[in-house]
């Protein structure tokens, strides 16, 4: 994974790339969601950090603040942090210096900014999560692909082809499970600092545009809150609909 370029120092974790290139940010809806949190029920020791971004890959366009805190302790220095970057997703990870403490009470407090406001957030929240007594054990299971829904709009806006904007293009993807998702069309990584598509707990939703009728070869991997990574999937060949559609299908049976 891909560590940040430029960290602006403050009283959380900061992020920002590319510090001195502003001039393309976009102020669409980005939202923000950590891991781990209560749902996770108890978290091994060695569990990361996670913040997934959505609705943006200009991280230069963003201050990301997450302070981790022992709720005995107080606060945890957390490192330069790794990401995995998709299309509008972004899976950022901290690496805790030494393992979380065993039957011990985290908490998570997070906020997104656009970093040319010092008043304009955009997502924040904070998550609770207790650890277990061990590392995690067992590697993930490589997910099985599902379902597949998926809405292509119709012809694109602009003045030239060169120059049309797709506005409405959404894909959604099920699998068997997953905490974490990776999507591939070419060759899998094991140390991935990119994928076609990010998702979790077995969904993948994406409005990334897609190029109609193209025949791609998906395959799919599981990550767990480690960080570890389960074997890739065998390619399942998926067709992207025609324009001006609204389709759906099942894995393993002919379109």
């Amino acid at each position: 994974m891909r560590r940040i370029a430029c960290v602006i120092a403050s009283i959380a974790v900061s992020l920002s790339t590319g510090c001195n290139d502003f001039a393309r940010c976009d102020f669409g809806t980005t939202t923000a969601a950590v891991a781990p949190s209560a749902g996770d029920g108890l978290v091994p020791l060695d569990s990361a950090i996670w913040l997934r971004v959505d609705g943006t890959t200009r991280l230069h366009c963003l201050e990301i603040h997450v302070v981790l805190i022992h709720l005995d302790h107080g606060s945890v220095d957390l490192p330069e942090p790794t990401l995995i970057t998709s299309p509008e997703r972004t899976l950022l990870r901290w690496d805790p210096p030494t393992e979380l403490l065993p039957d011990a009470d985290y908490e998570i407090q997070w906020r997104v900014d656009w970093a040319l406001s010092r008043n304009n957030v955009l997502d924040q929240g904070v998550a609770s999560f207790r650890t277990g007594t061990e590392p995690a054990v067992l590697p993930p299971e490589t997910p099985t692909p599902l379902a597949w829904r998926a809405e292509m709009d119709g012809p694109l806006l602009g003045p030239t082809p060169e120059a049309a904007t797709d506005y409405d293009d959404w894909l959604e993807l099920w699998t068997t499970g997953g905490r974490f998702l990776l999507v591939e069309t070419g060759a899998p990584n094991d140390a991935p600092e990119e994928a076609w598509r990010i998702g979790s707990f077995g969904q993948v939703w994406s409005g990334a545009v897609l190029e109609p009728r193209a025949v791609l070869q998906l395959r799919f991997a599981a990550m767990d809150l480690t960080g570890a990574l389960s074997p890739w999937s065998p390619a399942v060949e998926w067709t992207v609909p025609d324009p001006s559609t609204v389709t759906q299908g099942v894995f393993g049976e002919e379109e």
